[in-house]
């Protein structure tokens, strides 16, 4: 596996206890042994004895998905199938463009895409370390069906959706251009 800033490591597995599967995952992607959980002004988790190594996580129904970097990164994972509110939830989240543009979706599109652009919202605050309630409103959007660029209070991110084959739409966000491996363990 790859450790630079340039990549970024996408691995999928079942849920559980988040802590004990980053530190399986991190020991045999990469030989990384007894790591020390901290956590950020505003809740984010770091390694406190491999500050080098950023990390984010993410669940849904029996699914967990973390990415791993050596720059700061953000991810969020829904399901395509999950039922939402989306016109309503657009309204009230996201910015006047990003809810006029899901508007003109086809409504047998806007669902999904709707959860396109809230796993690219949430992966960017995941990315900030504000978390959704204090900064969701700050993420800007590029319209398109599934978003590459983002911008937070001004400042540009990049985002790379994956969706799995049974439908698990993942974003993963970070402030400067990235390839992404995905694994599934």
């Amino acid at each position: 596996m790859r450790l630079t800033p340039e990549w970024i490591t996408l691995v999928r597995g079942e849920g559980g206890d988040w802590r004990r599967e980053v530190r399986k995952w991190c020991e045999q992607l990469f030989g990384i042994r007894h790591l020390e959980f901290a956590y950020k002004e505003y809740g984010k988790p770091y390694f406190r004895n491999f500050p080098e190594l950023e990390f984010s996580v993410t669940h849904t129904r029996d699914s967990m998905c973390a990415v791993f970097s050596r720059q700061e990164v953000g991810v969020d994972a829904e399901f395509r199938d999950r039922p939402t509110r989306a016109l309503r939830l657009a309204d009230r989240y996201f910015q006047p463009a990003e809810a006029a543009w899901l508007r003109r979706r086809p409504e047998t599109e806007q669902g999904e895409s709707f959860l396109n652009l809230w796993t690219a919202k949430e992966a960017c605050v995941k990315l900030t370390g504000e978390g959704i309630y204090r900064g969701l409103s700050k993420c800007h959007l590029e319209t398109s069906t599934r978003p590459t660029r983002a911008a937070l209070s001004g400042r540009p991110a990049f985002l790379k959706p994956h969706v799995w084959e049974d439908g698990l739409i993942v974003t993963v966000a970070a402030w400067s251009e990235f390839q992404l491996e995905c694994l599934e363990h």
